[in-house]
């Protein structure tokens, strides 16, 4: 009998033992699954601002998400919605950012703003018709909005056609909704010019520049200090100036959109 009572006493310690070893392990499962819906709980802002780029190139100009205030709520925007907006929307952020700063998001707003104005330029040119004098040119870090002064003025004047007017007065309209330093730029070909008023190249094209900033800002109501103007008189010409047409394309207006 004594023999028979120390084995019952021996199994049953190692029935015991098995059930710890299978108590040990769910609640291993179940740490490492906690653990697993913490870390899906926590979102990477960096991680999530990569995922939104890809998502950007991938799409094109179909949407574009990013983050608002804090980084919790998140908004879409398409390239639809109209410059003033967005701009509308920036003004509310700047206003009731948090010291900590949201100068990420405010960027990303304001590469939109830039964004739907080219869309919307480029509209307006084709609506009026003037694709062969009025171009629209993206580089890395800025966009040229490139304007044939046979159009805006007439020949050896710095004074802006009467009939320029509404079309500059229209675009201008657009560049009044980004919140971006802007250069207007003037540009003439290698004839020298010798008068009273402008005795080179470097006032006429100066004067040109400059009364285009000054209609920008009486008729379309940009602000005077995101406006610079500058004249490069004859030398930084687009095409060589070999010929009359060649000529017409290096006297320009350049109003540059810094991104």
């Amino acid at each position: 009998m004594g023999r028979r009572k120390r084995r019952a006493v021996s199994e049953d310690s190692g029935g015991g033992g098995s059930w710890l070893t299978t108590y040990s392990d769910l609640v291993t499962l179940l740490l490492c699954f906690f653990i697993l819906l913490f870390s899906m709980a926590i979102v990477d802002k960096q991680k999530f601002e990569e995922v939104a780029q890809s998502m950007r190139a991938a799409f094109s100009n179909d949407f574009s998400i990013m983050p608002v205030k804090d980084g919790d709520t998140m908004i879409s925007i398409t390239p639809y919605e109209s410059g003033d907006e967005l701009l509308d929307q920036l003004n509310e952020i700047i206003e009731g950012q948090d010291p900590d700063g949201t100068e990420e998001d405010i960027d990303d707003i304001k590469m939109e703003t830039i964004k739907v104005a080219k869309i919307d330029i480029q509209e307006l040119i084709d609506e009026m018709g003037l694709n062969e004098n009025i171009k629209v040119i993206e580089e890395e870090t800025k966009i040229i909005l490139r304007m044939d002064s046979i159009i805006l003025f007439d020949s050896g004047r710095a004074e802006m056609k009467s009939s320029a007017e509404p079309i500059v007065e229209k675009l201008g309209q657009v560049l009044e909704s980004i919140d971006a330093e802007i250069l207007v730029q003037g540009h003439a070909d290698d004839r020298p010019i010798h008068t009273t008023t402008y005795p080179s190249n470097w006032e006429l094209s100066t004067r040109r520049a400059t009364n285009m900033v000054k209609f920008l800002v009486d008729r379309c109501g940009l602000k005077n200090e995101h406006l610079t103007a500058a004249g490069n008189a004859e030398f930084k010409p687009i095409v060589p100036n070999d010929s009359e047409y060649n000529r017409q394309k290096n006297r320009r207006i350049d109003i540059v959109i810094l991104k």
